[in-house]
């Protein structure tokens, strides 16, 4: 596999991890924030947020592990 697109691969699974752990961490600020005085809608969306966020941070990292446990040039799975 091109050192490129392995560097794409990197790049781009770090980026929607950052996005995800931003979303957990909004939701624990609104935690926060609701704990000193916000209204109780944020607490709803605060656990959407950092329940989304930690999903899709575990799955990406779970991602990352699986295209660095295949041989270079593998087929992904599923692929015919």
């Amino acid at each position: 596999m091109s050192t490129v697109i392995r560097f794409c691969r990197i790049a781009a699974c770090l980026a929607v991890i950052l996005v995800s752990m931003s979303f957990a961490g909004l939701g624990l600020l609104a935690l926060v924030g609701d704990h000193v005085g916000w209204q109780n809608t944020w607490e709803f969306i605060s656990l959407i947020a950092a329940t989304a966020g930690l999903v899709v941070g575990a799955f990406t990292i779970r991602l990352i592990v699986r295209w660095f446990n295949r041989r270079d040039g593998a087929r992904p799975p599923g692929a015919h």
